[in-house]
């Protein structure tokens, strides 16, 4: 299985994508409506297949991605703290929001395929080649 996108929305630096919200055709995924239907693309972060490195200059969002990766995974617990200060859903209430992670595979085994297939009472394991996960609240 091979991390082929991670998506990132509310996290720190990672706001939305402005550029593609803004963009005179943009459709939504579905992944990118909010609750209330309003349209918050994710920032895409394609991950290249050899990667096996991440690099940029200080303060530039590199630990940034490997925390969201981990958060998404389920490594890592996001905490309200993490919000994007820049988002007009930001508050300093309790109630305040977390982040919200995604991940894109593919290439999957055929074992890998099984156990996906298992987890989410799939039938038909031979349509399955990529999946997305996203993770919009703390469980």
């Amino acid at each position: 299985m091979i991390l082929r996108n991670a998506y990132v929305r509310f996290y720190r630096t990672f706001n939305y994508d402005y550029l593609r919200k803004r963009h005179y055709n943009a459709k939504p995924d579905p992944w990118d409506q909010m609750e209330d239907g309003t349209f918050y693309p994710y920032v895409r972060l394609p991950v290249d297949r050899e990667f096996t490195a991440v690099v940029g200059a200080n303060e530039s969002g590199k630990s940034q991605l490997l925390l969201a990766v981990e958060c998404a995974l389920g490594m890592s617990q996001p905490t309200p703290a993490d919000f994007c200060r820049h988002s007009s859903y930001f508050t300093v209430a309790e109630s305040m929001r977390i982040p919200h992670f995604g991940l894109q595979f593919d290439e999957l085994s055929a074992d890998e395929t099984e156990s996906v297939c298992t987890a989410l009472s799939l039938e038909d394991p031979e349509n399955l080649s990529s999946f997305r996960i996203f993770r919009t609240g703390p469980d």
